[in-house]
């Protein structure tokens, strides 16, 4: 199969890779037995503390997008398409909004039946910059966060999302965020900054413990499960999701939903310093596409690189929401940049979850 090929160098070796395929059990945030496919990679406490110290103003202030624009002959190289991989609907709550919950969710929809294209492009959508600067501290928002990390000589940045697990310490996001594809290797000095605004880092600066990944998608570059976990070290003896909340994480869920977007996008003519928001709902499965696994769905938003992993928030309200898809992937060429893209979450999703939520697989 020939391999996608973004903007990733050779990574430091700080990290040992360890890839699982084991049987999960139940997870005590509601998972399900399944088979994992996974990879992951941790720090020592000397790494973590190195990181801190690495990400000094100048060198945040010079990190660089990380691309996100692929080919329709890239996509369609990833070759024939696979079986989906969508299994019963698992919810996690978000936790930090009263204790207040979102309210319930639509039905799934059944493994054979996905959306083809619910609007033709471009999709309608709404994009806005987090205002008053207030509301950055402010849960849930705080929740969504600038993910800085160095993937060979360069550094980069990213986005993510902290949402509820069983080590309140997990932040999701893109699999391209936190491991190279082409060169089979994660990313180092890996840093989040929840609430992150132009420089500033209101809850602190934290480092990452450990990475998580689908082999797919390290092994293969396979845009379909490229999905990414990091969990958090510490801060100061505190777990990141008793200091800024987290919102919760659905998996087979129904294709067709509306989403509230969050991330940073630093490519022009975005720079990187706010928090931008999309609203949209499903605009089509990707049509190009190929390799295994359950179909990406788009849709409309025109953040560029910097924003990958940034949630896609189901039912966003001030008591939380639920994350069901991230920033991933936009087409150059043919040149759709007003739309985004996301691998669906499905059992895929939850045996990572699964296995990041408690560090344990």
């Amino acid at each position: 199969m020939k391999r996608l090929r973004r903007n990733f160098a050779l990574a430091a070796t700080a990290m040992v890779v360890i890839v699982a395929a084991a049987e999960l059990p139940s997870s005590a945030a509601g998972g399900v037995g399944a088979k994992a496919n996974v990879s992951s990679a941790g720090t020592s406490r000397a790494a973590q503390s190195r990181t801190r110290a690495y990400w000094t103003p100048a060198r945040m202030s010079h990190a660089k997008a990380m691309s996100m624009g692929i080919t329709q002959a890239q996509a369609a190289a990833l070759g024939a398409s696979g079986a989906p991989s969508i299994g019963k609907p698992v919810t996690v709550e978000p936790t930090g909004g009263r204790g207040v919950q979102p309210g319930p969710l639509t039905s799934p929809v059944p493994a054979a039946c996905c959306p083809g294209a619910a609007y033709a492009y471009p999709a309608p959508f709404t994009r806005y910059g987090v205002f008053p600067n207030s509301q950055y501290n402010v849960y849930p928002y705080r929740t969504n966060g600038k993910i800085f990390f160095t993937q060979g000589a360069s550094n980069f940045v990213c986005s993510g999302t902290v949402v509820s697990s069983a080590g309140h310490w997990l932040v999701e996001t893109a699999g391209h965020c936190v491991a190279n594809a082409t060169t089979h290797t994660f990313s180092t000095n890996v840093l989040f900054v929840p609430a992150y605004r132009s420089g500033s880092a209101p809850f602190g600066t934290w480092s990452a413990s450990r990475l998580w990944t689908s082999t797919d998608w390290i092994n293969n570059g396979n845009l379909r499960n490229d999905r990414g976990f990091i969990i958090l070290a510490t801060l100061n003896g505190v777990k990141i999701q008793d200091r800024v909340g987290s919102e919760g994480i659905l998996f087979n869920q129904s294709y067709l939903q509306g989403f509230t977007d969050f991330g940073y996008p630093q490519a022009s003519p975005f720079n990187g310093a706010t928090m931008q928001v999309c609203t949209s709902s499903t605009e089509e499965t990707d049509p190009f596409i190929g390799g295994g696994g359950s179909i990406p769905l788009g849709i409309g938003c025109d953040q560029t690189g910097g924003s990958s992993g940034g949630g896609w928030i189901v039912r966003f309200s001030s008591v939380g929401g639920y994350v069901n898809g991230h920033n991933d992937y936009q087409y150059t060429s043919p040149a759709r940049p007003r739309e985004m893209f996301s691998p669906y979450f499905d059992n895929a999703e939850l045996s990572l979850y699964n296995c990041a939520t408690d560090n344990v697989c």
